[in-house]
């Protein structure tokens, strides 16, 4: 039984605060037939690199789900997605100087032209915190298929590509080799996992600890509570109601609980004492 208590527990305390957070340079939705260049049969490298302090990512950022824009294919494609972490001196060095973090193989169907091919990674890929910027790369091998990756109109940054059997075989970027406007569509989608004491937790006001009677949640006017939860250390729900910014504890047993405060930020995990 005490194992499962601390298991609970770490469980708990491990993932406080998630905030969903897009990487993209693409200023909109909306695929062109224009806004491509890629090698014809195969062997393409597409990638665009993400500098995620310019996405305010500072901590753990858990990737889970990406996004592919489609100008134009000729037949079912599998394609590859990897994550890497790479230095300022990108694309110098690449790939001896970089981090594999994960890669997702990813079926586009033919059919799909001018269009956006959302997957999901089935391992979710975390990036370290302190990670400076990482490098995400969509690989098609040398099939025969005609494959265009889409891009949309406008950017804010240009990306990458390489292919051997068309002459690039180091990472370029289109407009050094006459395409500047191969505005390649390639997102990725995670949460930053942010520990207890950062942002939310400065914010939230739960008092008093130790609780008596009542547990007080206080939070600011641009902050919105979404549901409120009491556990107790088996995991078990108390199912005690949160009403007028209280949970009303006067009945329940001496002990320690865990609190669960969902809102329009996040989500806030903290220890309880009742006496």
């Amino acid at each position: 039984m005490k194992k499962i208590t601390l298991f609970f527990v770490a469980v708990f305390f491990s993932v406080a605060i998630q905030a969903q957070t897009t990487l993209t340079h693409n200023t909109d939705d909306i695929i062109t037939s224009t806004n491509s260049v890629a090698c014809q049969g195969g062997d393409n490298l597409q990638a665009r690199v993400f500098i995620l302090g310019d996405f305010g990512i500072t901590n753990d950022f858990e990737i889970t789900e990406g996004a592919i824009g489609v100008q134009s294919i000729s037949a079912d494609i599998n394609l590859t997605v990897s994550i890497y972490v790479v230095d300022d001196l990108f694309p110098a060095g690449f790939p001896g100087s970089s981090t594999l973090l994960g890669s997702q193989n990813v079926l586009v169907p033919f059919g799909s032209d001018l269009t956006i091919v959302d997957y999901t990674f089935d391992t979710p890929v975390l990036v370290p915190a302190g990670t400076e910027r990482i490098l995400v790369e969509v690989a098609q091998v040398l099939d025969g298929i005609s494959w265009f990756i889409g891009g949309t109109a406008g950017q804010t940054d240009h990306p990458w590509l390489a292919s051997v059997q068309c002459q690039v075989p180091d990472y370029t970027a289109p407009a050094d080799i006459g395409f500047p406007d191969a505005h390649y569509y390639i997102n990725v989608t995670g949460d930053e996992v942010l520990s207890v004491g950062d942002n939310l937790a400065d914010a939230v006001s739960i008092f008093p600890v130790p609780a008596v009677d009542v547990i007080n949640i206080k939070v600011p006017s641009n902050v919105q509570i979404t549901d409120v939860a009491l556990f107790d250390l088996l995991g078990k729900n108390t199912g005690l109601a949160f009403s007028g910014g209280q949970i009303n504890v006067e009945n329940l047993s001496r002990g320690v609980y865990i609190l669960t405060v969902k809102t329009s930020q996040g989500t806030l995990t903290q220890k309880i004492v009742k006496k």
